[in-house]
């Protein structure tokens, strides 16, 4: 067969798929059709397919059936699809041939709103031709996201999916509307000093084998937070920032909570330990964390299976309605990340998250926020393995003070393990640290969850060893473990901490004094990632006039 019969045989079959997408999902067979899956994955596809076969809709069952008998085997874009079905320069050919029929392109990626078909006559085979001309550039990889022009010029609205190549320039605002996709294989660069402004419901969820370029800078940080005005935004004005990969997770197939699970584009986790979800570098995301239905939110920044080869440092989540950051298996690393007013946790993980951690700091509100730390293995089954493991050091953990206000310092329940070390823990009423079930306990006597280098100030509620229809730990006394490990020191006197440490608009992290937060500091493990010269307890070095959040971080309260 010719090189030219083969191109005609895949441009065929790409836009009989696109018709069976349209129609699968306009009959209600398929609440959603991954399309960039369905070129990809045969598998995926021949599911579809037989889906449509067998439908009640008699169109999708006509579609289905033609498609099955000119369906072809492998990918139909990318490396694969050049090689076996239109020869190792098609791709280019065809962007090019497609490029020059397209009409010129206008600022931004712009493509114009969608308007109302007409019924004149030759509409309707010009508007197949389009379809099919469109078709082709989303299989070639060019960018398909439906950017609108609105009224302010300096504002441009996004939805839809984003494929290809796409940027995100800093001379205007970005709205967000509904979930915006970055599908697989797309790249979403964001300049340094961009705001991304989010509608009520809206997210960005970066999905597997897609990744995310957000590098700021501390005098020019990025931007997500609500459209609504200043003073006028609250958590959960919007759904937030979702990043998903292919690391190991502890379950077989894993959905990220807060997307449907009928849509494909939510799952996360495989076997890549150096999968890359992207970077996030000097990054602020505010009043995020909207609730989709009981039990089930977004949080400000959410980490799925994400692998070594991310770099997720300097990143601000503010006032959440749920967690501030969930990480979800993977064994992605975070470093100099700020957490502050989180509705419920400050840091939250499970399904086997083994990465590391450094410089991390939790503020707790005064009037929300459970847990500065949540940690769980997996709660159907506490010793599913790979079983969360991180390894933690230089975290501070500050608490609201307010008596009236359960909260505590650390959960650690549901089998997780871990290496925790130099934190400091400030203000807790309730617990400072929480062991749970026997699972987590035995982690504990095992060796696999440790403590060392730990402050607790005076004014937290250390320990509480729960007794009678209360014990949920099988009797482990952590006043009788953490008696050996903690160091009262003088650390809550006034000398040595800043006076508005508890301040939640300009708060100060940093010890005045360095006296006792370097007296009980530990040795930390030796590798790339670590910074091996941080010999202090908590997330600041003691005595230093700038610390790593001035310049970029923000703490608005509406």
């Amino acid at each position: 067969m010719s090189q030219d019969s083969r191109k005609d045989e895949r441009s065929n079959l790409i836009t009989c798929l696109w018709e069976l997408k349209s129609a699968m999902e306009e009959s209600g067979d398929t609440k959603f059709v991954h399309y960039n899956m369905m070129l990809r994955d045969d598998n995926y596809r021949k599911e579809l397919i037989e889906k449509g076969v067998s439908s009640t809709n008699e169109s999708v069952v006509k579609l289905a059936k033609q498609v099955e008998q000119i369906n072809l085997p492998g990918s139909l874009i990318g490396e694969d699809a050049r090689e076996n079905y239109a020869g190792p320069d098609a791709d280019s050919a065809q962007l090019r041939q497609a490029a020059n029929s397209a009409p010129s392109p206008v600022p931004e990626r712009q493509v114009e709103p969608q308007r109302e078909s007409d019924n004149r006559p030759g509409m309707k085979a010009g508007f197949s031709a389009g379809i099919a001309a469109v078709v082709l550039l989303i299989a070639a990889g060019i960018v398909f996201a439906t950017y609108f022009q609105p009224k302010l010029s300096k504002e441009q609205l996004v939805n839809g999916s984003i494929y290809g190549q796409t940027i995100w320039s800093a001379d205007k605002s970005w709205i967000l509307e509904g979930l915006v996709f970055v599908e697989s294989g797309a790249q979403l660069t964001i300049e340094p000093g961009t705001q991304i402004l989010a509608k009520p419901g809206a997210a960005l969820i970066v999905t597997r084998d897609a990744t995310i370029d957000a590098r700021g800078a501390a005098d020019n940080p990025i931007l997500f937070s609500s459209a609504k005005e200043p003073g006028l935004r609250s958590p959960g004005d919007w759904g937030g920032v979702v990043l998903l990969g292919n690391a190991p997770i502890n379950t077989r197939v894993e959905h990220i909570e807060g997307i449907s699970k009928d849509d494909p584009r939510g799952g996360f986790g495989g076997s890549d330990t150096f999968s890359n979800c992207g970077v996030m570098q000097y990054v602020r995301i505010e009043f995020a964390g909207h609730e989709i239905s009981a039990n089930n939110e977004l949080n400000g920044l959410t980490l799925g299976g994400c692998g070594e080869s991310t770099i997720i440092r300097f990143v601000q989540i503010h006032k959440a309605l749920d967690d501030g950051l969930e990480l979800f298996g993977g064994t992605v690393n975070i470093r100099n990340i700020l957490v502050t007013q989180p509705g419920d946790d400050g840091l939250d993980w499970d399904r086997g998250w083994q990465g590391n951690g450094q410089f991390i700091v939790v503020q707790m509100g005064s009037r929300s926020g459970d847990n500065a730390i949540e940690a769980d293995n997996y709660g159907k089954d506490h010793h599913s393995e790979p079983r969360s493991k991180p390894f933690l050091s230089n975290v501070t953990l500050v608490g609201s003070l307010d008596s009236t206000k359960s909260q505590r310092g650390m959960v650690l329940r549901r089998g997780t393990a871990g290496d925790f070390r130099n934190m400091a823990i400030f203000g807790f009423t309730s617990e400072a640290i929480d062991i749970r079930d026997s699972a987590t306990v035995a982690q504990i006597e095992s060796g696999e969850l440790s403590f060392k280098g730990l402050m607790i100030d005076d004014n937290s509620s250390r320990f509480n060893d729960e007794g009678g229809e209360n014990d949920d730990d099988g009797g482990f006394s952590e006043t009788e473990f953490f008696a050996s490990i903690v160091q009262r020191g003088q650390i809550g006197d006034m000398d040595d901490l800043p006076t508005d440490i508890y301040s939640l608009t300009k708060p100060k992290f940093t010890p005045l004094n360095k006296r006792n937060v370097t007296k009980y500091a530990v040795a930390i493990t030796q590798g790339e990632f670590w910074d091996e010269a941080a010999n202090y307890l908590g997330a600041m070095r003691p005595e230093n006039y700038n610390s790593w959040i001035d310049g970029w971080a923000a703490y608005p309260d509406r």
